[in-house]
């Protein structure tokens, strides 16, 4: 073979190369996301049929953040979008929000992830609410990415399903296996990721587990949780009865505050790998960083890092007897700023707030209750206990 001819080969089989980089991305570009049902809001036998269907089933539950869901389409190096979920009224497709996220995308190329691989994920701030990453993805792109650089800091992912690693796809897959195929890809790629997050499975026998897997998501500031069936394939552009079930606290509640709670110093928790928040046993000097193995050093809790308290203790007003019964206390919900604020604790005792909350117990307490915000148009009279009957 002349030398000419072989330099030939090579350039079309590197054009063949990009011919399937190029179908791939068309392919998943063009995939309508699958449409999540829900039982509605209102059912009055709705903790019921959930209860049903928990035990009747099998149910694979992963934790579910308060961000905006992405598909994430990387074809290879130089080739990869991140759609959203609905279609732009001006351009017709869906909308790209690719170059909003280039420290994302740095970090997938820097792991060796697998050419052409397909990850559905959650854009996300952690410990803040959607709408904070709604002030940075409805930007311009130039303000979206000063305002990551600036005071709102970089957006972070949560993949929670995966329908390609490596050009297999995997929408005929198995949930169960899908999932465990990511969490995989996770450990291999993501482990010592800043930015990029994988879904943690758990099997939910029962509604017992299923609550008490929410209690741990809650403290940990997830949103709740969502229940897949182990055995449910991937349909895009549709939506399948009982696919899954969001399972999150959906009674809401007035409550008053009664005490601001100091934080617990030690970190207890089980994401150790990557925790930054450090203290020096010997000369109590605070650490920012990974300080994991160095001798002396120990993890303590954010809040401990910060100053902050850890919760607010909360109660509500007995009408008859003219008094306030202390109902229990909240974390989950509370956002960096309100934190930092509730150091001046005295300023905000007796204030009226709006709680959310799973259940509520015969003896008046709230099972894995979420601050919602505080309420200025209320007095404590109007947080009566009398409502939670």
């Amino acid at each position: 073979m002349e030398l000419k001819e072989y330099f030939e080969q090579i350039l079309n089989q590197e054009k063949e190369k990009n011919k399937t980089v190029e179908a791939f991305m068309e392919k998943y570009s063009s995939m309508e996301p699958a449409k999540y049902w829900s039982l509605p809001s209102k059912d009055a036998n709705k903790k019921n049929k959930i209860i049903k269907k928990i035990e009747d089933n099998a149910y694979i539950s992963t934790p579910k953040v308060d961000g905006e869901w992405h598909k994430f389409i990387f074809g290879n190096d130089n080739t990869y979008k991140a759609q959203t979920r609905n279609i732009s009224r001006v351009t017709g497709d869906y909308g790209n929000k690719t170059n909003f996220l280039p420290h994302v995308w740095n970090e997938m190329v820097m792991s060796n992830m697998p050419e052409q691989t397909v990850l559905l994920a959650e854009v996300y701030y952690p410990n803040k609410k959607s709408n904070d990453v709604g002030k940075i993805m409805r930007c311009k792109v130039q303000k979206a990415l000063d305002r990551q650089n600036g005071e709102y800091g970089k957006l972070h992912i949560y993949i929670f399903d995966v329908l390609s690693i490596n050009g297999v796809s995997l929408e005929d897959v198995s949930y169960i296996k899908r999932i465990y195929l990511l969490k995989m890809l996770g450990q291999i790629h993501f482990k010592n990721s800043e930015y990029i997050k994988t879904a943690e499975p758990t099997y939910v026998p029962d509604y017992t587990t299923a609550l008490k897997i929410m209690g741990k998501a809650l403290q940990n500031n997830y949103e709740g949780l969502v229940l897949n069936k182990k055995d449910e394939i991937y349909r895009p552009g549709k939506r399948k009865a009982w696919s899954s079930i969001k399972f999150k606290p959906e009674i809401t509640v007035d409550a008053i505050v009664t005490n601001v709670l100091p934080s617990t110093k030690y970190y207890e928790g089980t994401e150790i790998d990557g925790w930054k928040y450090w203290i020096n046993e010997i000369t109590e000097e605070k650490e920012f960083g990974n300080c994991k193995g160095v001798p002396n050093m120990k993890p303590i809790t954010k809040y401990y890092y910060n100053g902050w308290p850890s919760a607010i203790e909360f109660g509500f007003f007995n009408n008859k007897e003219k008094k306030i019964y202390i109902s229990g206390s909240v974390s989950s919900g509370l956002n960096d700023e309100q934190l930092s604020e509730l150091v001046n604790k005295d300023s905000f005792i007796m204030k009226p707030i709006e709680l959310s909350c799973m259940e509520i117990t015969e003896d008046n307490r709230l099972r894995h209750p979420i601050f919602i915000r505080f309420r200025e148009d209320i007095n404590i009279e109007d947080c009566n206990i009398e409502k939670l009957s």
